[in-house]
C-alpha cells in the first residue's frame, strides 16, 4: 500500500471508487434511495473533475490501482 497525492487525470476512477464505496460497501448502513441521491450512476463528469481538482485528495495505490481516497 503507497499513500500518494492525487495525480491530475485520476477523476474517473476516483469516481469509480466513490460510487463502488457508496452502492457496495456502505449500502447496509443507507436505502437504496439514498445510496442513489448520495452516488448517481449518471453524473456530471465536469463537476466531478472540479470538486476532486479543488479537494486535491491522497490516494491509497495497491498493486499499482488505485484503491481509496481522502481529503483533509
Amino acid at each position: 500500500m503507497h499513500i500518494r497525492p492525487y495525480r491530475t487525470g485520476e477523476e474517473a476512477e476516483l469516481r469509480q471508487l466513490f460510487h463502488a464505496a457508496v452502492h457496495e460497501t456502505a449500502s447496509r448502513h443507507y436505502s437504496p434511495q439514498q445510496c442513489e441521491a448520495w452516488a448517481p450512476v449518471s453524473y456530471d463528469v465536469g463537476v466531478w473533475a472540479e470538486r476532486i481538482q479543488s479537494v486535491n485528495p491522497f490516494v491509497v495505490v495497491v498493486d499499482d490501482q488505485l484503491a481509496g481516497f481522502a481529503d483533509l
